[in-house]
């Protein structure tokens, strides 16, 4: 009996950058397997919101991804053969104050140089005729961004998986990966609870539990991840119109909590609240009723007519990010085939780009020159720093 499963590439996660690389490196003919500890979709991917943000990308690269990502996603639902509900909304970013109209101008004029031109401030009038029932006496204006979108993340993960195994992707879950074999340079076997498995590329994408799975090959990442909540609402006539994101989260914070009413709703009514964003090195998703409360508070303030529905359910999940709040994306030193892709704020709006970068990498044997900033050996000055 052969002591372990072998494929061309091994997946591990099954969120949503997990499962847009399965089917990417499946459509190039590769062997593909996704470890996953629990369900499809059932980490921080079942917790997105859905917005596909352009306004708020960290470079001029990851940018570029999200602007072409958002004239495909039309092209991209018919590939797989799903109706994705993506539907070009417009997002706002609501200005409380003078201090985050300040901090959002600068923010306007770095998108603008990353090529994003679909981008304006408005006053708190002109945010009144686009959103109606915003509170205007509670803002003192908003950045326009027309271009963003929302898509119904649930269809995108569930549909690209079921596309996946329609392609020869074969998922195993409920399988927690607990340690490795490695030679000196490279992964000889990954050891799991319901078997080994062997493969010539190993791909991490397990978003908070990078660093515990780095672990067990005795190295180390700084990936760290924040527990954020939302809520979702009983279906209601229209009433919030774009995706809204509070301009209070782009003002450094030293609280353990952080509130922002980010909002938007559905195709089908729903409206989805967000965020209570708590520090936290504790695996706890569980929701809390200060959390909740406040974001209801802040979200009331802006949309008063929020005080008149119901809420459906609460739910929290676990955000990776890194100490420099850039993405990972590469190969560490000392093991050559370990990637590791973890820490892409908005994922889901670039998740299709991502799984094609991996897919050109796995054809190619080389990185696009865009991504070479992300590799994880620019902390390898930071090991050494704390060892000596």
């Amino acid at each position: 009996m052969k002591e372990f499963l072998e494929f061309d590439v091994v997946v591990i996660g099954a969120g949503v950058c997990g499962i847009a690389t399965a089917l990417s490196l499946a459509e190039t003919g590769a062997k593909v397997a996704v470890l996953e500890k629990g369900e499809i979709c059932s980490g921080a991917s079942s917790t997105n919101p859905g917005f596909c943000v352009l306004s708020y990308r960290e470079d001029a690269y990851l940018m570029q991804l999200a602007l072409d990502q958002q004239k495909q996603w039309v092209e991209f639902a018919a590939r797989i053969g799903c109706e994705l509900e993506y539907k070009q909304k417009g997002g706002l970013i609501i200005l409380n104050n003078q201090e985050e109209s300040a901090a959002l101008e600068q923010l306007m004029e770095k998108c603008r140089s990353f090529g994003l031109k679909e981008i304006e401030m408005l006053n708190s009038k002109k945010t009144k005729l686009i959103e109606p029932y915003i509170n205007e006496k509670a803002i003192v204006g908003s950045v326009y961004c027309q271009a963003e979108g929302m898509i119904n993340p649930f269809k995108l993960n569930i549909a690209m998986a079921d596309y996946a195994k329609k392609l020869g992707v074969e998922f195993f879950l409920c399988t927690q990966v607990n340690g490795f074999e490695k030679n000196k340079q490279e992964i000889t076997l990954i050891k799991t609870n319901r078997g080994n498995f062997k493969s010539s590329l190993v791909v991490l994408a397990a978003g908070a539990w990078t660093s515990p799975i780095i672990e067990l090959l005795q190295e180390k990442i700084p990936v760290f991840f924040d527990k954020g909540e939302a809520m979702v609402s009983m279906q209601v006539d229209k009433l919030v119109y774009h995706s809204i994101t509070d301009g209070g989260l782009f003002i450094p914070s030293n609280e353990k909590m952080v509130i922002g009413a980010c909002l938007g709703q559905t195709n089908s009514g729903n409206i989805v609240l967000a965020q209570a964003t708590t520090k936290t090195n504790k695996y706890d998703t569980a929701s809390t009723p200060t959390g909740m409360s406040k974001v209801a508070e802040k979200a009331v303030s802006l949309f008063p007519k929020l005080a008149e529905i119901d809420i459906l359910r609460m739910w929290s999940g676990l955000i990776a990010y890194t100490q420099d709040r850039k993405p990972v994306f590469g190969f560490m030193n000392g093991i050559n085939n370990l990637l590791i892709i973890a820490g892409f704020h908005s994922a889901i709006g670039i998740s299709p780009k991502i799984g094609a970068l991996v897919a050109e990498y796995y054809m190619t044997g080389k990185l696009q020159q865009g991504v070479l900033g992300y590799s994880p050996k620019r902390f390898d000055v930071l090991k050494k720093n704390d060892s000596t």
